[in-house]
């Protein structure tokens, strides 16, 4: 069978052009896997945003211990973050194609110091609900020096489980917070509030807000005219301890 020629010329052309579309797809698949082991095969590295920076050196230092020379997702980093910190207020981890990981964080606010007992030599940092952020001895009590920034100190061996009462309490004589010294819990079942210059003030078990609120217009001249100020049997009445000034 012969050929004309132009039909040789037109299967000249038709070779050319399917040699061209397998060399440009075997071009394109071998690019790809390529291109996928040099992404895959890039060192591992995190970034951490956070408006504290000693925050953001600790998570930066549990990435890099965990996650070294590996390919973790984004869920993986969270989790591990997650567990081991009970510092995060938030977080939010993305991890991009170039292996890199983009970490915003922030931390629990303290709230107060928690002492077990009056004679207690080590404390307990704890924010407003309750929950333990560090300890005197944790590797955590780093990332809250110094602690000139917290008010409130309690006392009591379940006060921290109580904290929601201690804060309303706090948040009612915020007018004279600059003297209070420390909240005691008594007998599981009512606070003190104890002041600098030594005057306690005696709270009832329920209701500690309504009669505080009473007292507050007052209670700054109060505390300088007595030693203990007894509202546990409020509303029905009030027991007053004055001063005693030695001559």
């Amino acid at each position: 069978m012969r050929y004309t020629f132009y039909e040789k010329i037109y299967c000249l052309f038709a070779g050319y052009f399917l040699f061209f579309v397998a060399y440009a797809a075997s071009a394109f698949i071998l690019f790809a896997v390529f291109h996928k082991k040099i992404v895959y095969d890039c060192c591992f590295s995190a970034v951490v945003f956070s408006s504290d920076k000693k925050l953001s050196r600790y998570l930066q230092k549990i990435v890099e211990e965990n996650f070294r020379n590996t390919h973790p997702s984004a869920y993986q980093i969270y989790y591990t973050l997650t567990s081991q910190s009970t510092l995060l207020e938030s977080i939010s981890v993305k991890v991009s194609v170039n292996n890199t990981a983009v970490i915003s964080a922030e931390k629990r606010k303290p709230f107060a110091l928690w002492y077990e007992s009056l004679d207690s030599s080590t404390f307990l940092l704890i924010d407003q609900y309750g929950d333990i952020l560090s300890s005197q001895n944790a590797t955590n009590r780093i990332l809250y020096e110094p602690f000139s920034e917290i008010k409130l100190s309690v006392y009591g061996k379940n006060a921290a489980f109580k904290i929601y009462n201690a804060k309303i309490i706090y948040d009612t004589i915020s007018h004279i917070s600059s003297h209070i010294l420390y909240l005691h819990l008594i007998e599981n079942r009512r606070w003190n509030v104890v002041c600098k210059n030594g005057t306690i003030i005696m709270l009832p078990q329920q209701n500690a807000k309504e009669a505080l609120s009473m007292l507050q217009p007052y209670i700054s001249s109060m505390m300088r005219m007595y030693s203990k100020i007894d509202i546990r049997l409020f509303p029905e009445k009030f027991f007053l301890t004055p001063i005693v000034h030695q001559k």
